[in-house]
């Protein structure tokens, strides 16, 4: 089943973040930072299956150089709170092989972002050895600025909108699915919600599709949250609405946001290894609140079916009704005409009498 994510942050200073940090992790590269003079290197550091860079037509040959490209758009920015780069988070379909991937990421960078003229710099990424096999993914990082002549221009704000976002979101899915099928998969993606896909599927009546909707949406954990998960640590939803477990607004550098931490920082960050008895019970009753929300939605799916069975079956019988009311009225005029032709009065004709022998008689009894 493939899976749909696509998500997209800002890499700011106000953060304590820079983009020559940012990039070089995720190319799995290094690159000297020209404005701090701090280096970052993640050479050594694996799992980056394909690097690009996808610039407007035109561009200037240093914005496909990695080093050169993030520490013009490091040296462009004045401000201590500057934002630096906009990053997309994007989950790859396993259905397709590493080509594939290559290719369906080249294509929605190129029409929707270099087409708007910002340079683009992605990286697609394995796998971690100790996650799903299945988590395949790309970083998209894209300059807050376009390309214009020779250097940068002035920043695009309406980027920034939710009107941009969805649309970027909804052209994601069309491309999975334009690549699912030329790969001759069936899968198929979906950038709405659960409630708005189990809302279309009510529209059409189509219960079976209500009912396979009828799951908890999948959460999207960063990677330090998921290895402290793996170590069996509980992850609280405030801790994933404000970003904490994943490292948000961290400024130790960026290997502290995307490498699993030490044993001593997961347990800390978790409030401790805690009572085993106690964290059975608190296991134990999560998973009857999950089993009490599941049988509520299968009862509100199930009243749902019930009430439309019972919809469609009056609408027949209405049908089915008027039909046979049609059929009685036509009945009963074949009947009357019939009726009408069995008591209709015979028409009479006269007919000439018998001949008679002899002679005639006039009035007074003579013959004639």
């Amino acid at each position: 089943m493939a899976i749909y994510h696509c998500s997209a942050k800002v890499i700011g200073r106000s953060a304590g973040r820079s983009s020559t940090a940012a990039a070089a992790y995720r190319a799995g590269e290094r690159i000297q930072d020209q404005r701090t003079g701090e280096e970052h290197d993640y050479t050594r550091r694996g799992g980056v299956e394909h690097r690009e860079i996808t610039a407007p037509e035109g561009a200037p040959s240093w914005a496909f150089d990695r080093a050169q490209l993030w520490n013009a758009v490091e040296l462009a920015e004045a401000r201590r709170d500057a934002q630096l780069a906009r990053e997309f988070t994007v989950a790859l379909p396993h259905e397709l092989g590493p080509d594939e991937r290559a290719e369906l990421v080249r294509e929605w960078v190129q029409d929707e972002l270099a087409a708007k003229g910002m340079v683009a710099d992605w990286a697609v990424h394995e796998p971690s050895r100790e996650g799903d096999e299945r988590n395949y993914h790309a970083h998209v990082m894209a300059t807050m600025r376009p390309i214009e002549g020779e250097t940068f221009g002035k920043k695009n704000r309406e980027w920034n909108s939710r009107e941009q976002l969805e649309e970027w979101r909804s052209s994601w899915a069309e491309s999975c699915n334009q690549a699912l099928d030329r790969a001759g998969r069936e899968e198929r993606v979906d950038h709405r919600s659960l409630a708005e896909q189990r809302n279309e599927a009510w529209d059409r009546g189509d219960v079976a599709r209500m009912a396979a909707l009828e799951r908890e949406p999948t959460r999207h954990l960063g990677p330090a949250a998921t290895a402290i998960e793996r170590k069996g640590a509980e992850l609280t939803r405030e801790d994933l609405t404000h970003g904490r477990a994943a490292g948000e607004g961290r400024s130790s550098g960026e290997e502290d946001q995307h490498a699993p931490r030490r044993d001593s920082e997961a347990r800390s960050e978790s409030g401790g290894a805690g009572d085993p008895a106690a964290d059975h019970a608190s296991a134990m009753r999560e998973l009857a609140e999950r089993v009490e929300r599941a049988a509520e939605r299968l009862v509100e799916v199930v009243g749902r079916g019930v009430e439309q069975l019972k919809a469609t079956a009056r609408e027949m019988a209405a049908r089915t009704v008027a039909a046979l009311r049609e059929r009685s009225t036509g009945a009963r005029q074949v009947a009357e005409r019939a009726r009408n032709e069995i008591t209709r009065e015979p028409q009479t004709r006269s007919e000439p009498g018998p001949k008679r022998d002899g002679p005639d008689r006039d009035d007074g009894g003579r013959s004639r």
